[in-house]
């Protein structure tokens, strides 16, 4: 790929600069075989869209004799040869510096905890208080190369039916970042990626994968060949354009303002497990249960008994802990995102209780147990439909836990709901 945009557009002003040359050359400021070598190369693209027959004719207009013309057919041909794809070019430093978009924040990084934890929350965050450009996809079993990258899709225009290549995540984050990157404005773009080990991301990122080993200035060291139908979208005016360093040669590589942020939760049994290789060019970092956070102090309400939210978390975890001696099955601080009453806290905290804790270590001992009938055991099954009877079943659970109970006029801290980053996928 050729890394760099051709800056000459018409054919007069690509004579005044070999002119220029020229005086150079009569001025002793270069060698003639010197400057027709580096000429042809840094300016291949105009010279064979406006001399594309002959272009040693470049040279006599510009005022050279004969006699230089194999150097800068030499040039000629080492563009031709980048653009091509022949030879790749390492990352070009602009302005003297490599590191104009190269920024202190991580390049690839995966939050990881358990469900609820708050990795959304965090990334989310992280990207605000950067002023950062978030582009945002989640994976699944489902989640192929097409679905992240994009493919031609069917497209209805007034005139009928057509396809057209539709981008998906990685090509609008891809397009967005390159077009940052070249005007030196320093912005920062993040491609985040929720759910990631529920992909399977050796099909998903393909040839991408090699993409993920960066430079110390941010860059791609190792530049991929894109697929046509890709290549020819970016090359597209509606994209980055023919020419430009995003694709020259038909080559990707990823800009030092590009981040690949992700979030996993440790409880998923992932039908695709990473690899080693993959693992080890992201950053980790685990996000732990925070009880104290002020935007998760919530409530449940059971009938006319009012509880803690992070009283029941402590309590049930702990319980969790003792029966899969694990953390990974854990509730974080905002598995759910505001006060719940009886029906949500049923259909979904204790449905996840007992369908991925309960359910997998019954042998060991449900903890589903009522102290108000002489801590028996229940049933999922037994909490519905909603009476006084069934919530007379919750209420002696919450007492064998020993669930702190509040007044229901207690001030709330600020809900996540209220709050800027509030998200309807929290992981």
């Amino acid at each position: 790929m050729v890394p760099f945009i051709e800056t000459i557009k018409t054919k007069q002003a690509l004579i005044e600069e070999c002119k220029k040359g020229f005086e150079d050359y009569q001025s002793g400021r270069i060698s003639k075989n010197d400057f027709c070598m580096y000429f042809g190369f840094t300016h291949g693209e105009a010279i064979t869209k406006f001399y594309p027959s002959n272009p040693g004719e470049l040279l006599t207009d510009g005022g050279f004799n004969s006699g230089s013309e194999a150097y800068f057919n030499g040039g000629i041909n080492a563009w031709k040869n980048l653009r091509d794809g022949k030879y790749l070019f390492p990352p070009i430093i602009t302005n003297g510096s490599s590191n104009i978009n190269k920024t202190d924040a991580p390049l690839q990084k995966i939050w990881f905890g358990t469900p609820g934890s708050g990795k959304s929350y965090t990334v989310k965050k992280f990207i605000s208080d950067r002023n950062g450009e978030m582009i945002r996809t989640t994976f699944h079993p489902d989640s192929d190369y097409a679905t992240f990258v994009g493919s031609y899709k069917p497209v209805k225009k007034d005139d009928g039916l057509t396809y057209e290549f539709v981008p998906q995540a990685f090509t609008e984050t891809y397009v967005t970042a390159w077009k940052e990157h070249v005007k030196e404005s320093g912005k920062e773009v993040f491609l985040v990626i929720e759910e990631i080990n529920r992909g399977n991301c050796a099909q998903i990122f393909g040839d991408l994968f090699q993409l993920l080993d960066r430079g110390a200035d941010g860059m791609s060291e190792y530049p991929v060949k894109a697929d046509k139908d890709l290549c020819k979208y970016l090359e597209s005016d509606e994209a980055l354009g023919a020419g430009h360093p995003g694709i020259a040669g038909g080559s990707l590589w990823l800009p030092a303002n590009l981040h690949i942020y992700a979030t996993m939760n440790t409880s998923d049994q992932s039908l695709f497990p990473m690899d080693s290789a993959f693992k080890r060019r992201w950053d980790w970092e685990y996000v732990p249960i925070d009880l104290k956070c002020p935007e998760s102090q919530f409530r449940i309400t059971i009938g006319d008994t009012v509880y803690s939210w992070p009283s029941f978390l402590e309590k049930v975890n702990e319980r969790i802990h003792a029966l899969s001696d694990s953390e990974d099955k854990q509730m974080g601080n905002f598995f759910i995102k505001n006060d719940v009453g009886v029906e949500e806290f049923k259909s979904k905290v204790m449905f996840y209780l007992w369908s991925e804790v309960c359910k997998e270590y019954e042998k060991s001992g449900s903890f589903f147990k009522n102290k108000r009938n002489g801590d028996a055991e229940f049933t999922f099954n037994s909490l519905f439909p909603t009476n006084n009877e069934t919530n007379s079943i919750l209420q002696g659970f919450m007492e064998y836990l020993e669930v702190e109970i509040v007044t229901a006029n207690q001030p709330l801290e600020q809900s996540y709901e209220d709050s800027e980053y509030h998200s309807d996928a929290l992981l």
